[in-house]
């Protein structure tokens, strides 16, 4: 339960220890999820099997032609198959 407050369920950790254990546990926001999400899961294969340019693309989805070279490259949304 991750609003558990029990004091045996806790433990000491840095900074990287945190970081390392909210990745490990996928609590992270990551693609729609993240506050300031433009695009949604379900555009990411389009945008990967599309041979528009880049720029056609962002302005299609309201993102800029580097966020599109991101995603073809797999630099972010990698979580999306």
């Amino acid at each position: 339960v991750r609003h558990c407050m029990n004091p045996a369920h806790l433990y000491l950790g840095n900074h990287a220890q945190n970081s390392r254990d909210m990745v490990e546990r996928n609590r992270q926001a990551r693609g729609e999820r993240g506050s300031q999400a433009k695009l949604r899961a379900a555009d990411i294969p389009a945008i990967r099997a599309s041979q528009q340019s880049d720029e056609a693309l962002a302005t299609i989805y309201g993102v800029s032609d580097s966020a599109i070279w991101a995603i073809k490259t797999g630099r972010t949304w990698r979580h999306v198959p």
